[in-house]
């Protein structure tokens, strides 16, 4: 059971997951991507059994997230995915207090609740892929642009999480938390966000 990822789009970039099926119950795990594969044999056996399904999750940037489901007497096929662009949403936000954030940088990523409900994950790491960063400037003021994923079937269900680094090495500096957000670092995903998305920093101390 192979993927192939396409000739446009860098490899190393990519994420595969994939979750197996059969008599031994369950097994997930996911593919390690290099800069000069594009083709990914997904193993189908576990402890010497064959598995009956194969769910998989794909993100590519720039692209919707690709979802596969094969059965096992699919075994030999080749899915040669396409990059289906996906629309992207203006993003701002504003951290307070703001007297130290000149120079910082908010990481964002997004995490695909949705994507362990299709592969029948329950308890268990949830994919999650980067989407970029944003500088942060004397007034605590960020913009970007982030994916406004589908998801599979149109449900897009996941959320953006932000850290706070402090620009030269990625070192994290403070906890964010995101107002309305009951007290988390993340936000719902959304296909558009309100005007200004407002986030409280807890500085980390030297």
């Amino acid at each position: 059971m192979v993927v192939r990822v396409p000739g446009d789009v860098a490899p190393e970039m990519a994420e595969i997951r994939y979750f197996l099926i059969g008599e031994f119950g369950g097994y997930g795990s996911f593919m390690r991507m290099t800069a000069d594969a594009w083709s990914y044999e997904i193993p189908t056996v576990v402890d010497g059994k064959e598995a009956a399904e194969v769910k998989v999750v794909v993100y590519m940037p720039g692209c919707e997230f690709e979802v596969l489901d094969w059965k096992v007497e699919q075994a030999g096929t080749e899915k040669v995915l396409s990059c289906s662009p996906v629309a992207m949403t203006r993003l701002r936000g504003r951290i307070a207090p703001a007297e130290r954030t000149r120079g910082t940088v908010v990481q964002v990523s997004y995490t695909a609740d949705w994507a362990n409900r299709f592969m029948g994950i329950f308890d268990g790491p949830v994919m999650t892929v980067p989407l970029g960063t944003a500088e942060v400037d004397a007034t605590g003021a960020f913009e970007m642009s982030v994916p406004a994923f589908k998801g599979k079937d149109g449900n897009g269900d996941g959320h953006l999480e932000f850290y706070l680094n402090d620009g030269k090495d990625e070192k994290q500096v403070a906890e964010l938390t995101v107002k309305g957000g009951g007290g988390a670092n993340f936000l719902t995903a959304k296909s558009e966000y309100a005007e200004e998305v407002e986030m409280v920093a807890e500085w980390r101390e030297e």
